[in-house]
């Protein structure tokens, strides 16, 4: 376990004092604290000058790492940080997790029976889609010739 600073100081297997003594900090001292398990495990937080901190936790790359949208106080980050440090999980029953990279939606389907298939699939795609968008505007010219031709016949 290492808690890292933004004033580039290192604790090696960080006490639940040092986390607390180092977090005080948060806001005033510090930009941000980083709680590494290891490189795809941590905690970390950054606070601003009223007190208000952030905090995410990361169980192994980008689907694990979640944020908490409350504004939290420095107390509150000290507790989840001291709980993250010792192995438990309380804070995660605790405080409110959301996704820090939703998942992307899924692309519609082009037909009811064929999904696109990504950039494989564009240029078919693509030529479909000026194909029948030419049909359509030689539709409508031809429909725009008849009442041109109809108006005409009306007149003499």
């Amino acid at each position: 376990m290492q808690l890292t600073c933004s004033d580039d100081k290192v604790y090696r297997a960080p006490t639940a004092e040092v986390i607390a003594e180092v977090l005080a900090g948060l806001g005033a001292k510090l930009d941000f604290v980083i709680l590494e398990r290891d490189n795809a495990r941590f905690m970390q937080s950054s606070g601003d000058a009223q007190g208000r901190c952030d905090l995410e936790y990361c169980d192994g790359g980008q689907a694990n790492h979640f944020r908490c949208p409350l504004d939290l106080t420095i107390q509150q980050v000290i507790q989840a940080f001291q709980e993250y440090a010792a192995g438990s999980d309380e804070y995660r029953q605790r405080l409110p997790w959301e996704p820090l990279f939703p998942k992307a939606k899924p692309p519609r389907p082009v037909s009811d029976d064929k999904v696109y298939a990504g950039p494989a699939d564009a240029p078919a795609r693509t030529r479909t889609g000026w194909v029948m968008g030419l049909c359509l505007l030689l539709l409508l010219a031809g429909i725009v010739a008849v009442f041109i031709a109809l108006a005409m016949r009306g007149d003499g």
